[in-house]
């Protein structure tokens, strides 16, 4: 996906694609690699996600197969990869991700350090959820997806 892709269009892109792709192959089993390096913040990919859309991802992909095995990935901002793997282990263990953490976990967010010159915002401290990163979907994504419909036969 393109530097600074949103939320809105890592959903048109699940949609389109890996949603017929799972229907098609109809897998017995998924192995997803639960990285952070698509966030926001991380400085990777220079994609744009919220965690949002990662946890919305795995509770769609959940629903291709009794069968899962989710591994921890990439992710080198500690702030949000600790958010996004509190959140999936959440998801996987059916539980309701809290709105605002307890004191003892912003304490433990706030003692975080980073080499990087970071200085967390807020959110980042005080919640699991990132606000939502929306945006249009960007006419390369649009053609980028027609294309691989095609070549995929989708």
């Amino acid at each position: 996906l393109p530097r600074g892709c949103n939320d809105d269009e890592f959903y048109y892109v699940f949609d389109k694609l890996i949603s017929p792709s799972l229907k098609r192959f109809s897998p017995d089993a998924l192995i997803i690699q639960g990285g952070g390096d698509a966030l926001y913040h991380d400085p990777l990919s220079r994609l744009g996600l919220s965690n949002n859309a990662l946890w919305w991802s795995l509770r769609r992909l959940v629903e291709f197969s009794s069968c899962l095995i989710l591994t921890g990935g990439g992710g080198y901002n500690p702030w949000t990869v600790a958010r996004l793997w509190t959140g999936f282990w959440a998801i996987l263990s059916d539980q309701c991700i809290p709105q605002m953490l307890t004191p003892k976990a912003e304490a433990i967010l706030e003692s975080l350090k980073w080499k990087k010159n970071f200085n967390p915002p807020n959110y980042l401290l005080a919640s699991l959820f990132d606000p939502p990163f929306e945006g249009k979907v960007r006419e390369e994504i649009r053609d980028l997806v027609c294309y691989l419909k095609k070549v995929h036969s989708l």
